[in-house]
């Protein structure tokens, strides 16, 4: 089956992982709720270090809805979350991304030189993640974090997030703790 714009998934609790793709979830031009049965700790998806975790594109609004995930094992070589196109502009909501390596763990771009979508993640923890470029990057695209947690996140880059002129972060009520850089060998806080 097929999933249609306007559905709502639920995932039972459970781990899962597939090397058939090179993201683990991945929504295009349509908007769906994704639910995981019993909350982050119960519904694990593994990339096996093959994998990013989530990629929307295109016509993917704020009535998307990723809820309740603990993503672990990323691909060093790919995005772990990026949001590519126009319109990505999904929630992404009580979810857990830890123990893992990414290019970037966070990309929100748009295809061209457009503006791009604006994606919100609200109460999510980020912890014990190695970015081998930045964490979080905002190309053209606003990004927004609200109640989320970053502990043990280290980058290969000297800073933590940079955006685009065009685009912009907002970052509400987060927790910051051990953010490294390798480049200049800090251990206090966040690099710009």
């Amino acid at each position: 089956y097929a999933a249609q714009s306007g559905d709502t998934i639920v995932v039972y609790p459970g781990t899962y992982s597939s090397s058939a793709a090179d993201m683990a979830i991945d929504i295009t031009d349509k908007d769906l709720k994704l639910y995981g049965l019993g909350g982050k700790s119960a519904v694990l998806v593994d990339g096996q270090g093959t994998q990013g975790f989530l990629r929307c594109v295109g016509e993917v609004t704020r009535s998307t809805v990723v809820q309740g995930f603990t993503f672990t094992g990323g691909n060093e070589s790919v995005f772990l979350v990026h949001l590519f196109g126009e319109s990505a502009s999904p929630v992404i909501r009580d979810c857990n991304f830890v123990s893992t390596s990414s290019e970037q763990t966070i990309r929100s771009g748009p295809s061209n030189c457009c503006q791009g979508g604006s994606g919100l993640f609200e109460r999510c923890r980020f912890q014990d993640i190695y970015a081998a470029n930045k964490c979080v990057y905002a190309d053209y695209s606003p990004i927004e974090f609200v109640g989320c947690e970053f502990v043990d996140v280290t980058t290969a880059d000297e800073s933590f997030f940079t955006y685009h002129p065009a685009a912009s972060m907002r970052f509400e009520s987060c927790v910051f703790k051990n953010i490294t850089s390798e480049s200049n060998g800090t251990n206090n806080g966040v690099f710009v």
